[in-house]
């Protein structure tokens, strides 16, 4: 059986929403239709860019430390799509 690939419903969210931290009922019943049919919904722009900027810059240096240690374990994962052309790992 060939594999069947969906995308996931993304529910834009407005400046005024992401602000005061309040979802319209409308943007709520979406997003909670999406997530029980799917099991996924995306939330856009429910995150301000400041913040995920300040998250990335504090994250980035840990991350770069850590995958310095030695203790740090990789999965090495290869995922294979039927296409024509031969995948290896």
């Amino acid at each position: 059986m060939p594999l069947q690939f969906q995308s996931a419903t993304t529910v834009p969210l407005s400046d005024h929403e992401r602000t005061t931290q309040t979802i319209t009922p409308e943007n709520v019943g979406r997003a909670l239709s999406a997530l029980h049919r799917d099991g996924i919904v995306v939330l856009s722009n429910a995150v301000d860019i400041q913040h995920i900027e300040k998250l990335n810059s504090i994250l980035s240096s840990e991350a770069e430390i850590m995958a310095k240690l030695p203790t740090t374990h990789f999965n090495d994962v290869c995922f294979f799509f039927p296409t024509p052309f031969t995948i290896s790992c």
